[in-house]
């Protein structure tokens, strides 16, 4: 503060928390979404699912993006959402197994 350096960027940071919070949709102690955006997001999914079978088929999310965003995917988009969300998906199965194998809770016992 003393030279000034970085003000502009503290200000803006600023104006996105108080413009864009995070509380009511994240809670940063938990580690995971509120109850009030779970049900959100669940309420929009179940909009988007219109076959009922608990996925979104490649025209339902098309469906979703021009309807949410005003923009069209194409094939190659949902393609590339499909392999982001598969190495999310790698990723926290890892995460999952790393974490079952060093708890010594879930060692079998004799």
């Amino acid at each position: 503060a003393k030279n000034l350096l970085h003000v502009d960027d503290v200000f803006n940071k600023a104006k996105v928390a108080v413009m864009y919070p995070i509380k009511p949709l994240y809670d940063l102690v938990e580690g995971r979404l509120t109850p009030a955006c779970s049900r959100a997001f669940t309420r929009i999914f179940r909009m988007f699912d219109l076959d009922r079978d608990g996925l979104l088929s490649d025209d339902e999310l098309m469906a979703f993006q021009n309807k949410i965003w005003g923009a069209t995917l194409i094939g190659r988009d949902v393609i590339e959402w499909k392999k982001a969300l598969a190495h999310h998906d790698m990723i926290i199965h890892r995460r999952e197994e790393a974490s079952v194998e060093s708890d010594p809770r879930s060692e079998d016992v004799m």
